[in-house]
């Protein structure tokens, strides 16, 4: 696992550990996390009934969303 230096990639990885968390409460096997090759990255490599997701995560603070509540209420809602 690498490490993060700036704000901004601690803050990411805050968010990628919340996702993997959120992931497999649901059932999904997390297979790989930061799957890097020469054309980019994949967050988080997922399973769940034999098919493979890749998931990109978005992160943002308190500080760069204000509305907080209008970010969750998709999650609410379903």
């Amino acid at each position: 696992m690498k490490t993060f230096t700036s704000k901004t990639q601690k803050i990411g990885e805050i968010g990628e550990k919340l996702a993997c968390m959120f992931l497999m409460k649901h059932g999904f096997k997390v297979l790989d996390r930061n799957y890097r090759k020469k054309w980019g990255e994949i967050d988080i490599i997922a399973q769940k009934d034999d098919i493979l997701r890749f998931i990109e995560v978005k992160t943002v603070s308190r500080e760069t969303f204000n509305n907080n509540d209008n970010f969750f209420g998709f999650f609410r809602r379903n």
